[in-house]
């Protein structure tokens, strides 16, 4: 299998393998939830892989899809993708990014609730 053939898996693997390192790490200093460990280690790795488009944006370079952009803050990393469109400024022109990110954040924050505080 050639890399450059499969970006999405390619990047997908390596946002899901830079994740496991992330919860790793905490649960090394941090022990507790493996779902704080998991939000932390993706959105780590999340902003690392925006850091990395944008970089390639500037150069020219091997890009990330914007599909692989978007399955990452599904799996949890919608505060980083947010966070790394404003402070990398990239994508911002993008609408749907912006849209699609904000409606991503509000949906883990009330999962995150709903976990820390089940209904009774």
């Amino acid at each position: 299998m050639q890399i450059k053939s499969h970006p999405n898996r390619f990047f997908l693997i390596v946002f899901v393998l830079l994740a496991l390192a992330g919860m790793f790490v905490w649960r090394v200093f941090l022990p507790g939830s493996r779902l704080f460990a998991w939000a932390f280690g993706a959105n780590v790795s999340a902003f690392l892989i925006w850091f990395f488009d944008k970089h390639q944006a500037r150069t020219d370079g091997w890009r990330v899809p914007e599909r692989t952009l978007h399955v990452m803050a599904i799996l949890g990393a919608s505060p980083a993708s947010l966070a790394a469109m404003n402070i990398l400024r990239h994508k911002t022109q993008k609408g749907f990014f912006t849209g699609l990110y904000s409606v991503l954040l509000i949906v883990h924050i009330a999962l995150l609730l709903l976990v820390l505080f089940p209904p009774s």
